[in-house]
């Protein structure tokens, strides 16, 4: 299947329908609960779950209504790896989304039938990194200073920047609409060419230049790919030196 306003891939696996896109187009997940797609899955017991790794720091995420957000720290809030989360609204209060497979962390163990303990420790593990827990809380704090809407703008505008710089230069073309208000760019390889050769190549210049790309290969979204691509996801501090260099990488 395919949502027919944006042509994204649609598909069931294992029990679950998954919606793939590996592409910088922001999916209004706001709109679509809107339509009614959370309120139906809260009545029939279906988690809405929302993978925000890479939207929260970088789009407006309020709004849907999810049973369980998900996210790291690493991506566009520039926190430290190795550290994610997990938001579920009610959880403070006891309820919200259970987990899958019951541990003596996540339940009490009462009989005859144990419940989930409150808060999001029915989530966690018994050992945890906790400074990178303190870093995470410093990015957000850091970027709710910085002024979130600020950020988003600022974003949009250099993933505009970039796609009208970078479309069309030595054959590598923008997936996604020139002027789509995110900043990650993805950029299918020239016609020609070996697709993953052409994709390495150019994230190998590209360090040597200083510059960080990424190779996304077709398994990250196998019903929406069908061959590897380059990503370029700038910082919120990337500045017009380093999309020229970019441009020069690519203009071979």
């Amino acid at each position: 299947m395919t949502d027919p306003a944006r042509s994204t891939p649609v598909g069931f696996h294992d029990g679950e329908l998954d919606v793939q896109l590996q592409a910088g187009v922001a999916m209004d997940a706001a709109r679509l609960s809107g339509m009614g797609a959370g309120l139906l899955c809260r009545d029939a017991g279906v988690p809405l779950v929302l993978d925000v790794c890479q939207s929260l720091g970088h789009v407006d995420v309020t709004g849907v209504g999810a049973s369980v957000y998900v996210g790291t720290s690493r991506k566009w809030l520039a926190g430290p790896r190795g550290v994610g989360f997990v938001i579920s609204p009610g959880l403070a209060a006891g309820e919200g989304t259970d987990v899958a497979a019951p541990s003596i962390q996540s339940h009490t163990w009462g009989r005859p039938a144990g419940s989930p303990v409150a808060g999001a420790a029915r989530f966690e593990t018994s050992e945890a990194s906790v400074a990178s827990r303190v870093g995470l809380a410093c990015a957000v704090l850091e970027h709710l200073g910085a002024q979130p809407a600020l950020a988003s703008r600022r974003l949009a505008a250099m993933g505009r920047r970039i796609r009208h710089t970078l479309h069309g230069l030595g054959g590598w073309t923008c997936v996604e609409p020139a002027d789509e208000p995110t900043a990650i760019v993805t950029l299918r390889p020239p016609p020609g060419q070996d697709p993953a050769d052409a994709v390495e190549q150019a994230v190998r210049t590209a360090k040597s230049w200083g510059l960080t790309l990424g190779a996304i290969p077709t398994r990250r979204a196998p019903d929406d790919m069908s061959t590897p691509v380059l990503r370029v996801s700038p910082p919120l501090g990337a500045s017009e030196a380093e999309i020229t260099r970019l441009a020069e990488v690519l203009d071979v």
